[in-house]
Order: structure tokens, then C-alpha cells, then sequence
């Protein structure tokens, strides 16, 4: 074997073993790796340094000592996934707190989505790790390719206690998505009642349609969360608002089957007449489906 060839083997064991290391937590394997000469840069075939595998892992100690060897804080895997990402993601305060020491980019967009760490730590419930994040800036209204926001991305997974960091932080509340959706009706389509009583609380609008012509109330409608539908009403939301398809909340719940929802409707004076363009009715739509709960309840109701 050549020197060249030996010098290139030694190189990627190296390289090799400082990511291992990094990722498996082994502050001591990581110094006397990077005494014998590895990179600390070193990146695998999908562009991980030691720094993103440490990151990953949050062992926040080891991103210290990388840093302060000179590792490269906003490196970014092929996906466009920086240390940051990483440990936003899962939730790695500590890590976070390290790496936010350095000039790092706040607001990196993970590729091919544009997903931010705030979004990944708003989304997977992180508050600490939101709370960092903000105070070093990262942007409260940034939004992925398809146009969801932070606050869209915990509203869907109900985590109300971050929902309420980012509103203070002036997180837009009826910013929309690509396709027109407000984290109210996110919120309201998953049942999270917590998040929905927030958001109202904090003056969203609650009437707000979507590309589809749909309201939060036809989200939780469809959806069979009956709670958030008596929550929504409550607050004043329409039961008689049509979607494009001229269909209605009521029409929603019974074509879906969902009767208690459809008992808070008619409660609240849901019409049982509303016909869709085509003339048809929650109750044909709840006959055709065979939900004869549903119908018989629409029926006395005064559905004919």
C-alpha cells in the first residue's frame, strides 16, 4: 500500500471515529481524536460533521469543546439540517444554549420543506428551547414552503403553553397557509381545546375560510370533536357559513357521522334545511351513509 493510500485510510478512520465518538457522548475518545490530527469538520457522504452527531444527541459538552476547536456552527447536511435543526428538534436545551453562544444562523430553512428550529421545537413541544430561541431572535413568523408558521405547527399538536409564548411574541394569528388555513382551524380540526380557547381569547378570527371556503367550526364539525364545536359556537362562530361547496357545518357532521357533534349543532339552531347547490341536505347525506342516529336526530329536528 502506498503512503498516499495510507495517509487517506487513516484520514477517514479518523473521521470515522470522531463522529462515532461525537454521537456517542465520549468527550475524552472526542480530545484525543482530534489530537491525532482528525478534522473536526469532517463530514460523512450525507454532509454530517461531529458537530451535527453531538448536536443530535445533546450532549451539549461536546459541542463546547467542537466549537472552541473551530467547528463549523452552520454547517448544513445535503437535507439543509444544521446542528441548530438538530437540536431544536429533540429538544437538547443545553445543546441549543451551546450553540447559540456562537455566530449562529437562527433562522437556517431545513431543505427541501424550509422548516426553521423554532418550528421543529414549537412543533415537538420544546418550550425551553422555543424560549431560547426567541430571545436570540430567531423569527417568530417564519414560514415553511408550504406557509406553515410555528405557531400553526403547535397549535396543530396542541401544545397551548408555547402557543402562548409565541402570540407574546407577536406571532401572527391569522397568518394563513399555502392553502389558506389559520392555526385556529388547525387547532379546531385536532381537537385541541386549549389552543382553541387561547387563540380566541386572543382575538383571532374565528369566521376566517380557508381555499376551500371552510371555518374552524366546519373543521371541528368534520372532524367529530363536539367540544370544540360547542367552544367555537359559544364564542359566536356561524352555524349557517357555507364552504365552496355550499355545504355547512351540520351537513359536515352528518355526512361524517359524527352525532355529537351533531347535537351541538342543532342545539344551537343549526338550519336543517340548507340545501348544497345540487339540493341535497344533512339528512340525505346522513341516509346516504347510513348513520341513522344522525337522521333520526335530524329528523326531529324537522328535516324532511
Amino acid at each position: 500500500m502506498s503512503l498516499w493510500s495510507r495517509l487517506v485510510g487513516r484520514k477517514e478512520n479518523l473521521r470515522e471515529d470522531l463522529i462515532g465518538a461525537a454521537s456517542r457522548g465520549d468527550a475524552e475518545g472526542v480530545q484525543v481524536i482530534l489530537a491525532k490530527g482528525g478534522d473536526v469538520n469532517a463530514t460523512t457522504g450525507e454532509g454530517e460533521t461531529p458537530l451535527m452527531a453531538t448536536s443530535d444527541k445533546g450532549h451539549h459538552k461536546i459541542v463546547l469543546a467542537l466549537l472552541a476547536k473551530g467547528a463549523d456552527v452552520n454547517a448544513k447536511k445535503k437535507n439543509g439540517v444544521t446542528p441548530l435543526l438538530l437540536a431544536s428538534a429533540h429538544g437538547h436545551h443545553e445543546a441549543v444554549q451551546a450553540l447559540l453562544v456562537g455566530d449562529v444562523e437562527i433562522n437556517p430553512k431545513r431543505t427541501p420543506d424550509g422548516v426553521t428550529p423554532l418550528m421543529m421545537a414549537s412543533q415537538e413541544g420544546h418550550q425551553k428551547v422555543v424560549r431560547a430561541l426567541l430571545a436570540k431572535g430567531a423569527d417568530v413568523n417564519a414560514t415553511a414552503r408550504d406557509g406553515v408558521s410555528a405557531l400553526m405547527m403547535a397549535s396543530i399538536k396542541g401544545h397551548d403553553e408555547i402557543v402562548q409564548t409565541l402570540l407574546a411574541k407577536g406571532a401572527e394569528i391569522n397568518a394563513k397557509t399555502n392553502k389558506g388555513a389559520t392555526a385556529l382551524m388547525a387547532a379546531a380540526g385536532k381537537g385541541r381545546q386549549e389552543v382553541v380557547r387561547t387563540l380566541l381569547s386572543k382575538g383571532t378570527d374565528i369566521e376566517a375560510k380557508d381555499g376551500d371556503g371552510q371555518t374552524a367550526l366546519m373543521h371541528a364539525s368534520m372532524s367529530g370533536h363536539y367540544e370544540v364545536v360547542r367552544l367555537l359556537l359559544a364564542k359566536g362562530a356561524l352555524t349557517q357559513s357555507r364552504d365552496q361547496g355550499g355545504w355547512t357545518a351540520l351537513m359536515w357532521a352528518s355526512i361524517k357521522g359524527h352525532g355529537e357533534a351533531v347535537r351541538v349543532l342543532l342545539a344551537s339552531g343549526a338550519d336543517v334545511h340548507i340545501q348544497d347547490p345540487e339540493g341535497g341536505t344533512a339528512l340525505a347525506f346522513a341516509s346516504a351513509q347510513g348513520h341513522n342516529e344522525v337522521k333520526t336526530m335530524l329528523i326531529n329536528a324537522g328535516a324532511r
